[in-house]
């Protein structure tokens, strides 16, 4: 859901190096496998900015790389962007002989953006991406091998496709601006951002990072042997992090508790589905009056567990979370130390 403060890096399976592309004026970044195509087309009063890297080689999992941007040059024009991300939806959904075989949702640089995972007649996969900001439209499509619905190649892709039109809008903060109060076990980087997704108020994220020390370490390369640098993490924890959001009031102060249930369920897949990861476990928890729910998360994106506490109170959304490294326990005590601490001020 907050993503505007850390990424994941992976590299692709042949670890060559991707071409990366950063536009300002559109607010994008991405890294394509080869470099791409760019072409622009007027039609009236819209603008189509389109990149695409059509791959030809044989043993690549996936055919094609997609980004599109469409804006309007009439600046009184203030619907466009979702008139526009409707009628490319209606397109791609009903109108390309596709199958829909899933739909998530996530956030880039604070934008939300729909994922749907299609299906030609060929078998093939589709990956098509889209939402909007600031009065533009702004999708990605990756076209997979039949059989290949996900690859290293796609999360490399997505990963490095992001969406900067918030970057001016994030405000380094203290920590004593949160609602509530939490130790954390390392000095925090704190950020806000007003508006980060259309049913948000704002968002706070508080995020703890573990110092990691230098090692040596001897290795053997053929018949050499060759002294390398490594950097290890000082505690088993690799980040600790807290989001705090405002939701707008679209959302009842006041709610059942099956209300409540549902929509911090619907936080629950969001936060696996950002990671790529697999549920583990859930359960019911309950901290200063409050319900919430724990879970843990098998991330798909490293090899880290993640351990996630949720509550809500008064159209406030609070998500405790630890990255534990391989082999760790969730009841680890710098964890458990960090989750206790926590109370709605």
């Amino acid at each position: 859901m907050f993503s505007f403060i850390t990424s994941v890096t992976i590299k692709a399976q042949d670890d060559r190096e991707w071409h990366t592309i950063q536009i300002e004026k559109l607010g994008i970044s991405a890294s394509f496998y080869q470099q791409p195509t760019a072409t622009t087309k007027l039609d009236g009063e819209e603008k189509n900015y389109r990149f695409e890297n059509i791959v030809e080689e044989g043993e690549h999992p996936n055919k094609s790389y997609l980004i599109s941007i469409w804006e309007t040059t009439n600046p009184s024009d203030s619907g466009y962007a979702e008139k526009k991300e409707m009628q490319l939806i209606t397109q791609k959904l009903y109108g390309s002989n596709l199958e829909l075989m899933d739909k998530n949702i996530f956030s880039k640089g604070g934008v939300p953006i729909t994922q749907y995972t299609l299906k030609n007649i060929n078998g093939e996969y589709i990956l098509f991406f889209i939402g909007y900001s600031k009065n533009k439209v702004y999708t990605s499509e990756i076209h997979c091998k039949k059989k290949q619905e996900f690859n290293y190649e796609c999360l490399k892709f997505i990963q490095s496709f992001y969406i900067d039109n918030y970057i001016k809008e994030i405000q380094k903060i203290s920590l004593d601006s949160l609602s509530c109060n939490i130790l954390f076990p390392y000095p925090p980087e704190v950020y806000k951002i007003d508006n980060p997704e259309p049913e948000i108020i704002y968002a706070i994220e508080a995020y703890a990072s573990t110092p990691q020390k230098e090692e040596e370490v001897t290795i053997w390369i053929g018949e050499e042997e060759e002294t390398i640098k490594m950097y290890q993490y000082e505690d088993s924890v690799s980040y600790y992090k807290l989001s705090e959001a405002l939701l707008s009031e679209t959302i009842p102060e006041t709610m059942s508790a099956e209300t409540m249930n549902l929509l911090l369920q619907h936080f629950v897949h969001s936060m696996v589905s950002t990671s790529n990861g697999k549920l583990i476990k859930k359960e019911e928890i309950q901290r200063d009056n409050l319900q919430g729910i724990a879970i843990t998360v098998q991330s798909g994106n490293t090899t880290e567990t993640l351990l996630y506490h949720m509550f809500l109170k008064n159209r406030k959304i609070y998500i405790l979370m630890a990255a534990l490294q391989r082999g760790v326990r969730t009841n680890y005590p710098a964890v458990t130390r960090f989750m206790e601490s926590f109370h709605i001020k």
